[in-house]
């Protein structure tokens, strides 16, 4: 003949057992009313903050595309905004990317035409263009009465491995400021600019291969700030 097992009713719980579980029971029953209330406040505002926790990150996760990093496409875009010469800069570099002063990607968000050869710099400048960037690799190929031409004209040289003592040999553009600009190591990637501005001129040099991203930003605000609109009258001078 089977027999049933033990209830699982607290009764049936042996003495030692009930008296620990009554005594729980009678415990919390005992505590004041407000302190019991106040347990039931904290549960119900802990539930309630997790709700909103919850509730936030799912919003954050909807919000910013599956939480994924924006693409360099996307930061380069916020860059190029940037530019306010953008689309009337021209920059005569080597076929090879890896020796440009900036990615391909970077230069066309950035609104910097890239041609390479000296033909097709001088069939893209126009009289909208800012501001021209030569390598010096280059340097032999130029009709240097051009290049100062454009100088003379209010367009923004920048030479490429060029140091500043060197812009009027290499690229027949004169440094229009004096001033110790020192000597740069060839095997740095650096920039000479120099500007003729109304009532004087402008130039500075730096490395771009320091900090690249940075240092190539610096070099787009020094083209935007040097640069001048063409024909512009020195009557006044």
């Amino acid at each position: 003949m089977r027999t049933s097992g033990p209830s699982p009713n607290p009764v049936n719980r042996p003495p030692e057992k009930r008296r620990r579980w009554s005594s729980a029971v009678l415990s919390y029953l005992g505590r004041p009313l407000k302190w019991r209330a106040r347990d039931k406040v904290a549960g119900v505002a802990f539930l309630s903050l997790t709700a909103v926790v919850v509730g936030a990150l799912v919003w954050a996760d909807s919000g910013s595309d599956g939480g994924r990093e924006p693409t360099e496409g996307a930061q380069i875009g916020t860059r190029a905004a940037q530019n306010p010469l953008a689309g009337r800069e021209v920059y005569l570099g080597p076929d090879d990317p890896r020796h440009l002063i900036a990615s391909l990607d970077v230069l066309d968000e950035s609104g910097i035409e890239v041609v390479h050869s000296f033909a097709d710099l001088q069939a893209s400048v126009d009289k909208t263009t800012a501001a021209i960037i030569i390598d010096r690799a280059f340097a032999a190929q130029l009709d240097r009465d051009w290049v100062r031409f454009q100088y003379e004209r209010g367009i923004v040289i920048v030479g490429i491995g060029i140091n500043m003592s060197e812009m009027p040999s290499a690229l027949g553009a004169p440094v229009g400021v004096s001033g110790d600009f020192g000597s740069y190591p060839e095997s740095r990637l650096f920039y000479s600019l120099v500007a003729k501005q109304p009532c004087g001129g402008g130039a500075s040099e730096d490395y771009l291969d320091r900090h690249p991203q940075g240092q190539f930003n610096v070099l787009i605000h020094r083209m935007a700030n040097q640069a001048t609109t063409p024909n512009y009258d020195t009557r006044g001078c």
